[in-house]
C-alpha cells in the first residue's frame, strides 16, 4: 500500500504524532511470537476454532497448487478481483456461497462490496466489508512479485494459495510470504494454512479471522498480522446451529454498488430495490418501504410501500416500488429503502441509504457539500483517485472537470476514463492534463473545445499526484457518501473509506443532440436485410464491419442490397445527419456504390450520393450526409447498393459505425428529387423537369438555371410553369438540336436563418436519340491504328433529317491512354458502312482518368448531315495509339461493325448513339431499373 498522507483539518496534537510516527516506519522484521490461545469460539452461530499446537487440532501442512491452480490477475496494491467460482455450493454460516473475490492485502469476501487496507479493523465489525476470509490479512503488494493461485474439483474442495507475496514497505516492497485457505464441504471446514514467512512487514496492522454477510458475527483469532509460521488454524462449523436467525434485510438500492446517482430536474423517478432473507427460517407479513428524503435535513418528501408475504430462507427478491415520483425541485436527496419484520435479529442491514441529486442540465455533477473536511496525498507520490458520474440523461457532452486541491509545488494530473475497464473500472483515458495549484482552493478545466460525449454509462473523474509534492485532493468526509469513490495504487479498487469518504473531483455536463440510429455491427446484422454480410477482416471498430461480398471480391453482374431493416422516426426533429466510416474498392467507370434514402417502407429510394473508384478510399474514412431534408419523416431508412458488370472484380464497399442523429434545429436546405436526364438523353422540343421540393420550413424560393455549351455562356433563370403541392415544374425553352443544355435547381427554405441549395449541374444534348446500347457497359475492346467502330441508324423522319449530333463512349484509364479520332458519318453499304456523308474532322475523347466513362459529344448541327436513308455513325481511330470503346453483350441490337480498312460486323453493342433533328422511335433504356433517382446532394449515375 501506498501509506496515505491524510491531513486532518481539526485534530489533536496526539493524533498528529501518531501518525508521524505510523508513517515514519520502515518495517519492522517478521517474528511473531507463537501464539497463546489456541483455540476459539464459539461465536454465536457455533463456529469453533482450533490451531495446530492444539491437541486435536490441524496438522501443519501445505497443499501445492501450484501446477494444477489458475492465476489470479489484476491484484495490485490495495485491490479486490473477481468473482471466481467456488465449483460448488460452499455452506458458511447459515447460507451457501458460489462465488468469491480474492483481495490484494490476503482474504476473501464472498458477497458485498469494499476492500480490506490499512489500517485495518477487527472481527466482526457490521462496516462494509463482510462475509470475509482473513487468513493472513496485512499490508502486502502482489503488483511487485509473488502469484496467488485458487483450484477447485467443483465437489467439495477450495484451495486459495498467496505463495511468495512481497509486503508493502514505504522503502519497496519486499519479502516472501505464504498461505492458503481450504474450504472443505466434506466436513463444511474451513482451514488457513501459514506456510514460510520471511522479510519484514511495515507495521503489526492486520486481522485473521472469519465474518458473516451481516458482520454481526464472527471469530477473530488475531487482532493483528503476528500469525506465526508453519502454523494452521481450522474453523468447524456447528453439530448443532446455536441460532434460528431470522434476518431479513436490503441487499441492494437502485444499483449494484447502492452507489450515488442523479435525477434531471422534471424526470420522474421510481425506487426499486433486493430484499433478501439472509437468515436460516423462511418469513412472511413484512413490507419493504422506499422513502425519499431531503440531505442532509432528513425530511421525507415521498414514500411508497410494498407488502412481501413471504421469503424463503436464503431467497432474494427484486422489485420496484409502485410509486412514481415527479422530482421538480433541484437538490440533494436520499433514498432510503427499510423492511420491518417482526422480531427481526440484526438491525445494520435493515435499511439501506443511496445518496441521489437531482439537477438542472446544462450543469454540475457532484457529491461533496464543497467543503473539505480532508486533504489526501499518498507516501511516494504516485497514487491517485476518481470518482464515478453516470449523467442523468443520454447523450451529454463532458464541458468541465475540476477538483478541490491544496497548495503543492509540483503539478497535478487531471483525467477522465470511460467506464469501459474491467467490471465497469476506469478504462480508456478520454483526457489529461496538469495543473498546478499553488494556492489551495478549485482547479477548474475547461473541456467545452474537447468532444467528451457520454452515449451511455459514466465517467471516472480523476486525480493523479505527479511527486511527492504534487497538490493534495480534498475530501468530502459525512455519514453517507455516495460510495462512488475510487483509489488508484498502480490499479484501481474501491475507495477503503467509500462508505464516508467522496472525492472532491466534479465533472459539468450539458445536454446534446444523440443518435437515433446506432449501429457499429458488433451485435450482428439484425438491423439489416438484403445481400451484404458481417466481416472482421477489415472494421473502424473492433472487430466487426458490413460489406457487400465477406467471402472475397464481389460477384459479377449484381445488384448487392444492405437496406435496414426497419425505419428510424425523424418526425419529431427539424434537421438531421447520417454518418458512417466506409472503405471501397469498385472498378473504375464500371462498378458503382449507391447511398440510397427511403421514406415510405423500402418501397421507393432517392439516391444521396454515388461511389467508384479503385485506389481512391483504402481505410476507413468518415462519411457525413446532411439528411436533414427527410425531417419529419416516420420511417426513414438508408440502404447500402453496389451494382456490377460483367467484367473486372475487386473487393468492394465496407461500411462501419452507421449513425443517424436527429437535430432540433432547421440547418438543412429544401430536399429536391427529380429524374435527370440519363447520358445526356434530351428532347428536340422543350425539355420538362419535374422535382418534389420539400422542406418543413416550408420552400420560399424555387428557380431552375439554364444555359447552352458555349465559351461565353448565358446563365437564364426561370420560376416554375407551375407548383401542384410538393411538385414543382420547370420548362426549358426548346434549343437549337445537337446543342448541349446545362441547368440545375435552386431551393431556398422558409426558416428564420434560411436554408438554401443548388443541385449539382446536369446536362443534355437538345434533340431526338437513337440508342442502340442498354446505357451500361460490360467491356471494353481495343481500337487499334487504323481501326474503326460503327452503328447502322434507320432513315430520319423528313420533318427533322439532320443528324445533329453524335456521341461516343470511348474509354480510358491510367492503363489505356487516348488520342484523337475522326468522326464519320457513314452511308449504308449493304449492311457495313459506305462512303462519307461529311468531311470527317478530328477530335479528342471527353473521358478522362475521373470520367473514364465519359461521352464525347459531337455537335454536327451545322455541317447538314441529310443520310434520306439508313446511316451509320463511328470513328476511326487516326492515332498511333490502340484505344479502347465500351461495348455491351451479348448483342442485342446487332447494329455495330468494327475494323481495320475493312468493315465486319461486331458480336456486340458498342456505345455511339445519333441524335436527330426530329423524333424517330427510338429505343427505351432497358437499364433504369438499376439507375436510381436524383438527390440534390449528389448525382446518381454518370451524366456522363
Amino acid at each position: 500500500m501506498r501509506i496515505l498522507t491524510l491531513l486532518i483539518l481539526v485534530v489533536s496534537l496526539a493524533f498528529l504524532q501518531a501518525a508521524a510516527e505510523k508513517n515514519a516506519k520502515t518495517g519492522k522484521p517478521y517474528d511473531p511470537p507463537i501464539g497463546i490461545e489456541t483455540a476459539w469460539g464459539p461465536d454465536a452461530f457455533g463456529y469453533t476454532a482450533l490451531d495446530s499446537n492444539e491437541p486435536g487440532g490441524p496438522s501443519v501442512e501445505w497443499i501445492d497448487i501450484s501446477a494444477i491452480g489458475t492465476v489470479v490477475t489484476g491484484l495490485g496494491d490495495d485491490n479486490i478481483v473477481g468473482p471466481y467460482n467456488v465449483g460448488f455450493p460452499f455452506r458458511f454460516y447459515w447460507y451457501d456461497v458460489t462465488t468469491f473475490h480474492v483481495g490484494s492485502n490476503g482474504y476473501l469476501r464472498f458477497s458485498g462490496g469494499g476492500q480490506l487496507s490499512d489500517p485495518f479493523t477487527s472481527i466482526p465489525n457490521s462496516a462494509a466489508p463482510n462475509d470475509l476470509i482473513c487468513p493472513f490479512t496485512t499490508d502486502f503488494d502482489p503488483s511487485s512479485g509473488g502469484t496467488v493461485y485458487y483450484w477447485s474439483n467443483n465437489v467439495d474442495t477450495l484451495i486459495v494459495s498467496y505463495e511468495h507475496i512481497p509486503a508493502w514497505l514505504p522503502t519497496g516492497s519486499s519479502g516472501d510470504h505464504n498461505f492458503q485457505i481450504v474450504l472443505s464441504m466434506v466436513d463444511t471446514s474451513i482451514t488457513f494454512n501459514i506456510g514460510p514467512q520471511s522479510g519484514a512487514l511495515n507495521n503489526t496492522n492486520g486481522m485473521v479471522g472469519i465474518e458473516n454477510n451481516s458482520g454481526e458475527y464472527g471469530i477473530q483469532n488475531y487482532p493483528n498480522n503476528l500469525i506465526p509460521a508453519n502454523y494452521s488454524i481450522k474453523f468447524y462449523y456447528p453439530a448443532t446451529i446455536l441460532l434460528d436467525i431470522h434476518d431479513v434485510g436490503v441487499a441492494q438500492v437502485q444499483n449494484e454498488s447502492n452507489g450515488g446517482f442523479f435525477v434531471k430536474t422534471g424526470d420522474d423517478y421510481q425506487a426499486n430495490a433486493v430484499i433478501k432473507n439472509f437468515g436460516n427460517q423462511d418469513e412472511s407479513g413484512f413490507n419493504a418501504i422506499a422513502e425519499v428524503l431531503n440531505h442532509p435535513a432528513g425530511t421525507v418528501v415521498h414514500t411508497s410501500t410494498v407488502p412481501i408475504a413471504s421469503l424463503l430462507a436464503g431467497e432474494a427478491l427484486a422489485i420496484t416500488f409502485p410509486d412514481v415520483w415527479t422530482l421538480d425541485t433541484p437538490g440533494n436527496y436520499v433514498i432510503r429503502v427499510r423492511t420491518d419484520l417482526t422480531g427481526d435479529m440484526v438491525a445494520s442491514n435493515d435499511n439501506k441509504r443511496v445518496r441521489f441529486n437531482v439537477v438542472d442540465l446544462p450543469g454540475e455533477l457532484s457529491f461533496d457539500d464543497g467543503s473539505n473536511e480532508n486533504l489526501w496525498s499518498w507516501n511516494g507520490g504516485n497514487g491517485g483517485m476518481g470518482i464515478y458520474y453516470q449523467p442523468p440523461s443520454y447523450p451529454v457532452k463532458v464541458t468541465e472537470l475540476s477538483a478541490f486541491l491544496g497548495a503543492g509545488t509540483d503539478v497535478t494530473h487531471l483525467e477522465l476514463f470511460d467506464d469501459d475497464g474491467p467490471n465497469g473500472q476506469p478504462g480508456t483515458q478520454l483526457y489529461t492534463t496538469s495543473v498546478n495549484q499553488a494556492v489551495q482552493g478549485w482547479a477548474v478545466v475547461d473541456l467545452s473545445a474537447e468532444d467528451i460525449v457520454l452515449n451511455d454509462g459514466g465517467v471516472y473523474a480523476a486525480w493523479r499526484m505527479n511527486s511527492t509534492t504534487s497538490s493534495a485532493l480534498g475530501i468530502d468526509v459525512s455519514t453517507l457518501a455516495s460510495r462512488r469513490t475510487w483509489e488508484y495504487t498502480g490499479v484501481w479498487a474501491v475507495f477503503r473509506n467509500f462508505e464516508t469518504d467522496d472525492a472532491m473531483l466534479r465533472v459539468a455536463v450539458e445536454e446534446v443532440q444523440g443518435p437515433v440510429f446506432f449501429d457499429d455491427f458488433e451485435s450482428g446484422a439484425g438491423n439489416w436485410t438484403g445481400d451484404w454480410g458481417l466481416t472482421t477482416a477489415a472494421s473502424n471498430s473492433p472487430v466487426n464491419s458490413f460489406t457487400d461480398s465477406p467471402g472475397g471480391n464481389y460477384p459479377p453482374n449484381a445488384n448487392l442490397v444492405a437496406a435496414m431493416a426497419s425505419g428510424v422516426d425523424l418526425s419529431g426533429y427539424f434537421g438531421a445527419t447520417l454518418e458512417f466510416y466506409t472503405k471501397y474498392e469498385l472498378e473504375t467507370g464500371f462498378d458503382y456504390g449507391y447511398l440510397e434514402a427511403s421514406t415510405d417502407g423500402g418501397a421507393s429510394w432517392l439516391s444521396l450520393k454515388t461511389y467508384n473508384g479503385e485506389g481512391v478510399v483504402t481505410t476507413f474514412t468518415l462519411e457525413t450526409v446532411d439528411i436533414g431534408a427527410f425531417a419529419g419523416s416516420s420511417d426513414f431508412r438508408v440502404r447500402f447498393r453496389v451494382v456490377t458488370d460483367g467484367g473486372y472484380e475487386t473487393d468492394g464497399w465496407y461500411i462501419d459505425d452507421v449513425k443517424i442523429t436527429g437535430l432540433s434545429d432547421d440547418v438543412s436546405a429544401p430536399l429536391i428529387v427529380f429524374d435527370p436526364p440519363q447520358h445526356y438523353q434530351g428532347t428536340p422540343a422543350d425539355f420538362q423537369v419535374v422535382a418534389t421540393i420539400t422542406d418543413l420550413s416550408g420552400v420560399a424560393t424555387a428557380e431552375l438555371n439554364y444555359w447552352v455549351d458555349d465559351p461565353l455562356p448565358v446563365i437564364i433563370t426561370i420560376p416554375p410553369s407551375s407548383v401542384v403541392g410538393d411538385d414543382y415544374t420547370f420548362d426549358i425553352p426548346t434549343q437549337p438540336h445537337g446543342s448541349k443544355v446545362y441547368f440545375n435547381i435552386f431551393a431556398e427554405d422558409g426558416a428564420t436563418s434560411p436554408n438554401s441549395v443548388t443541385t449539382a449541374d446536369y446536362a443534355y444534348v437538345s434533340g431526338q436519340h437513337e440508342i442502340y446500347d442498354d446505357g451500361d457497359p460490360e467491356f471494353i475492346v481495343a481500337v487499334n491504328p487504323g481501326g474503326g467502330m460503327a452503328v447502322r441508324f434507320d432513315a430520319p423522319s423528313a420533318t427533322y433529317p439532320n443528324v445533329a449530333a453524335a456521341l461516343l463512349r470511348i474509354y480510358t484509364d491510367v492503363n489505356n491512354p487516348i488520342d484523337s479520332v475522326t468522326v464519320h458519318v457513314w452511308t449504308d453499304n449493304g449492311g457495313t458502312p459506305g462512303t462519307d456523308l461529311m468531311t470527317p474532322f478530328k477530335v479528342y475523347p471527353g473521358a478522362t482518368l475521373a470520367s473514364p466513362q465519359d461521352w464525347t459529344i459531337v455537335n454536327l448541327s451545322e455541317l447538314s448531315v441529310v443520310p434520306g436513308a439508313a446511316y451509320w455513325v463511328g470513328y476511326v481511330n487516326t492515332s498511333g495509339i490502340a484505344m479502347n470503346h465500351l461495348y455491351d453483350q451479348p448483342a442485342v441490337y446487332n447494329r455495330s461493325a468494327s475494323g481495320v480498312g475493312s468493315w465486319a460486323p461486331f458480336a456486340g453493342d458498342f456505345h455511339i448513339r445519333s441524335v436527330l433533328g426530329g423524333p424517330t422511335t427510338g429505343i427505351v433504356d432497358n437499364n433504369t431499373s438499376i439507375i436510381p433517382t436524383a438527390y440534390a446532394l449528389g448525382q446518381n449515375y454518370p451524366n456522363p
